[in-house]
């Protein structure tokens, strides 16, 4: 049985479908739609979205262009620079990671508790999140984590928190990278 839903739902569904690289700002004012709910039928109604993409026929879509390979370095070059490189060993990444971010076990469990509450928050004020704002505020939280378990001058973390949420704000105002 197919799925109810208004005519607006529909055509941006179908807009999204048709059009992958368009923003929800782009979406909305075509289906005279919100952004917010633009941005909702995008993540709720993703695999419909992608099941349009798949019933577009074949010659819809443009042939890839041959890519221009010789910019890159070769295999023989990356293993030179490895071979030169000093030795890194997990070890030395685990013990340094410890005195900027202290103890994992308990990183982990600020952490989890920060993204807890947000999913609990989310699911009993019945909030969607675009999976590219969920996504930033985990990685917020986890940034929180580091700063509350380990030392809170370590400038990283404040500019990663900044750039996290820089990326969605760029990509609300039409402008994603």
């Amino acid at each position: 049985m197919p799925i109810k839903m208004k005519q607006s739902t529909r055509q941006a569904i179908k807009m999204f479908a048709d059009n992958p690289e368009f923003t929800c700002s782009a979406v909305a004012k075509k289906c005279g739609i919100t952004k917010s709910a633009a941005d909702n039928i995008r993540f709720k109604y993703k695999s419909e979205i992608r099941r349009e993409r798949d019933r577009m026929k074949p010659y819809d879509v443009e042939p890839q262009m041959e890519l221009d390979l010789s910019q890159f370095p070769t295999v023989d070059t990356v293993k030179q620079k490895l071979q030169r490189a000093p030795r890194m060993t997990v070890d030395n990444v685990v013990d340094e990671r410890a005195i900027t971010y202290g103890k994992f076990e308990n990183l982990a469990e600020v952490s989890q508790r920060f993204k807890d509450s947000l999913h609990y928050f989310l699911i009993t004020r019945n909030k969607y999140l675009a999976p590219d704002q969920q996504e930033a505020m985990e990685l917020i939280f986890h940034k929180f984590a580091r700063i509350v378990n380990g030392d809170p001058d370590h400038i990283d973390n404040w500019k990663d928190v900044a750039g996290y949420a820089t990326l969605v704000a760029d990509r609300l105002e039409g402008n994603p990278r």
